[in-house]
């Protein structure tokens, strides 16, 4: 057999040109993309970081004068009305009006330790897994998420397509965002774990159990993730799943109520509506193996009085407690949701049919309660069970626990924020111990307690304010 020669490989003055050219066309995309990265328009500076306190936990006592160490302004986010401490630091956000934003780690004593900015907004702020959790709006909604250190350095990110506004969800286990029609968790690198409701651009159907229903509350704890959702025929159900199904893209139920009946008259189709109603069924308490929910109106038209329902994680009523009150409308986020027949993967993905909603509890765990801030008084849940204890209607928000004495182990307090200053009172019964007067500057909003460090951090409205001896 004749062997052929291979042939020359020669480089002619075309093939330079064209090399050159590919090169920097190459080199000129990078360039842009590098310019226009959210990462190189970000900036973490933790030079001021040194050593961190040990001690974290509550003291036993405060002082009995206290005033205003030092003060700041953080951004209006929704579902996050106290200070986000963690160990001796307090997180202050600024949001500007070219859409860029600014977080600090700020310590018990004002100082700043570590700042991170970055040409995205914050949409929400949490904590789990003894780091910061931050979401920023990337360019597809609120799914830019990123986790801090205390010492101010980066842990982990995920970049998902996420709804346009979003509460946080949060547990020692957990965290993740909820929104009108959708819930999502992630574990402690913030891999996802689970997403509950409208799924955008779906990669399978049928992966969803109940396509036609809107999620409109959520709470999560240890293994449990509890929602409630609307239906597009008028009821009202409380979904139990495991925060860690098999799959993340299709929930796993461990157990379910309804808890409102369906219309009697259907609407006519095409005007199915799943969206919530002021007297639909939402969460405001969650264990680690059951549930408490309130009904604003009462089970059915029957019986109008408000009251609090507690369920296991298998969906069986524990107790209940009947309210004398009615209470506030809740606080909530707001947001379209395409029509229940999108949901089915028939007709147009983006036909509208109204604002739905999403009802963010304002809720504080102490050392033997777990609590709800309802907007005018404090309801106490019993841990075990999650049975309604006794309401406070002398607070004006959310609060937290002392350390036991040495001399008196057998006393469980907590400190309270009221209309005169602060309250000290026993965990057992509400009973007031002792008082202290504080001047809030004309501050007549809801007021919530936060620990960092040992010093009182509280929240009005929008102003941080670290409290000390006078």
């Amino acid at each position: 057999m004749r062997h052929i020669p291979a042939p020359i490989l020669r480089r002619t003055r075309g093939d330079l040109v064209a090399t050159a050219l590919i090169s920097a066309v190459a080199l000129f995309g990078v360039g842009t993309v590098w310019a226009t990265s959210d990462t190189h328009q970000a900036h973490l500076d933790n030079s001021e970081v040194g050593e961190l306190p040990k001690q974290y936990g509550p003291p036993v006592s405060i002082p009995q004068k206290l005033r205003e160490i030092w003060e700041a302004e953080t951004a209006a986010l929704p579902g996050v009305v106290a200070p986000v401490t963690l160990r001796d630091q307090t997180l202050i956000v600024n949001n500007s009006e070219d859409g860029s934003s600014i977080i600090r780690g700020v310590d018990s004593n004002g100082k700043q330790l570590w700042s991170y900015e970055r040409s995205r907004p914050v949409c929400s702020l949490t904590k789990a897994w003894d780091k910061f959790v931050v979401t920023y709006r990337g360019p597809h909604g609120c799914g830019d998420v990123l986790s801090f250190t205390p010492e101010g350095k980066y842990a982990y990110s995920r970049s998902a397509i996420a709804p346009e506004i979003v509460a946080p969800l949060s547990s020692n286990d957990r965290a993740g965002i909820g929104s009108p029609g959708r819930v999502a968790l992630w574990r402690s690198d913030l891999v996802r774990t689970v997403e509950y409701g409208r799924v955008e651009a779906p990669q399978e159907s049928s992966m969803q159990p109940a396509p036609t229903c809107i999620p409109n509350s959520a709470l999560t704890r240890k293994d449990l993730l509890a929602l409630t959702e609307t239906c597009a025929d008028g009821s009202v159900w409380l979904r139990l799943n495991k925060t860690t199904p098999e799959d993340s893209r299709k929930p796993e139920l461990i157990g379910q109520v309804e808890l409102k009946k369906a219309n009697e008259e259907p609407a006519p189709q095409g005007q199915e509506t799943a969206a919530r109603r002021s007297d639909d069924p939402y969460l405001v308490a969650i264990n680690a193996e059951g549930v408490a929910v309130m009904f604003p109106k009462g089970r059915h038209a029957k019986s109008p009085q408000p009251l609090t329902i507690s369920y296991n994680d298998k969906g069986q009523e524990l107790s209940h407690k009947v309210l004398k009150d009615a209470v506030p409308a809740p606080p909530e986020i707001r947001a379209e949701v395409a029509h229940p027949k999108a949901f089915r993967g028939h007709g147009d993905q983006h036909l509208p049919f109204g604002q739905a909603s999403f009802v963010h509890p304002v809720t504080a765990d102490l050392a033997h309660h777990m609590t709800w801030w309802d907007g005018h008084a404090l309801h106490f849940f019993k841990p075990g069970k999650l049975e309604a204890d006794y309401v406070l209607d002398n607070v004006i928000g959310t609060g937290v626990s002392l350390s036991r004495e040495e001399n008196n182990p057998g006393l469980s307090r907590m400190i309270m924020p009221t209309a005169e200053g602060l309250a000290i009172l026993d965990e057992k019964d509400g009973k007031v111990i002792s008082t202290i007067a504080l001047d809030r500057g004309g501050w007549t909003g809801d007021v919530h307690l936060s620990w960092a460090n040992g010093r009182l951090i509280e929240q009005r409205g929008t102003t941080v304010v670290a409290l000390g001896a006078a």
